[in-house]
């Protein structure tokens, strides 16, 4: 099978721009969280240039999925009264989750991309024998249901919820073959953190068990499930288009 190739301008420039979307979506959250409107206009639009510079659609296509997954778990859990947003508006949610789903899901990729092409010429960071498209594909709907349904069923219970993120993370990625993909969960385990803490520290929401600085520690494991499932569903569509282009 022949590996994936991941596209991008010189390391600096790529690593410039992939800090600028999560620094304006950070300002944007922690500034301008009570006005809705204004917060999804500048997301939405810093989301489409960061697309626009990559030119991946199938950045776009996972963008678009995680807004919309995003949102539907997130309509779900407030319901289920596991966490809730300040700015509501008379809303379950406030008009800039969807905007700063998809944003996330564009950062997770943007990191992904550039771990991997740092890595690639290190024989232990680099793929090791790929699985098949439609093998990763299964993999990756099995543990994001994993992680819905863990979340579902445990929340009351944080140290197993984290253990059993813990658990559904380690075996995605040993499944996966891919170190780059471990390193992204990782990155986005620690900026989970510290995006979780100061969102909630300035008032953006709230969290009905948070013990650790407003928030409950499984959120920071849950981060780590997120950027990895968001990477393994990236190396999935590149595992098909690479597939297509040659047969």
């Amino acid at each position: 099978m022949p590996l994936p190739r991941y596209k991008t301008a010189s390391r600096t420039t790529t690593a410039g721009v992939l800090l600028l979307l999560p620094v304006i979506v950070h300002l944007v959250i922690w500034n301008l969280w009570m006005h809705d409107r204004l917060a999804a206009l500048i997301i939405t639009a810093a989301t489409l240039g960061y697309i626009w510079y990559f030119r991946s659609t199938k950045m776009l296509i996972v963008a678009l999925s995680v807004g919309a997954l995003g949102t539907l778990q997130d309509t779900y859990f407030i319901t289920h009264g596991i966490w809730r947003y300040s700015s509501m508006h008379g809303a379950i949610i406030p008009l800039y989750v969807p905007a700063l789903w998809a944003a996330i899901g564009c950062i997770v990729i943007g990191l992904f991309k550039f771990i991997a092409h740092i890595t690639r010429a290190h024989p232990l960071l680099s793929y090791h024998r790929p699985r098949p498209a439609h093998h990763q594909l299964v993999a990756t709907v099995l543990a994001l249901t994993a992680a819905l349904a863990a979340l579902a069923t445990l929340a009351d219970t944080i140290p197993l919820l984290a253990l059993t993120f813990l658990a559904i993370d380690i075996a995605y990625v040993t499944f996966m073959r891919s170190v780059p993909l471990a390193l992204v969960g990782a990155t986005v385990f620690l900026f989970g953190m510290i995006g979780e803490i100061t969102a909630v520290s300035f008032g953006a929401w709230e969290y009905a068990n948070g013990t650790f600085h407003g928030v409950p520690p499984f959120i920071f494991f849950g981060w780590d499930v997120i950027g990895t499932v968001i990477a393994g569903t990236y190396m999935t569509l590149d595992a098909f288009f690479s597939h297509r282009l040659h047969q």
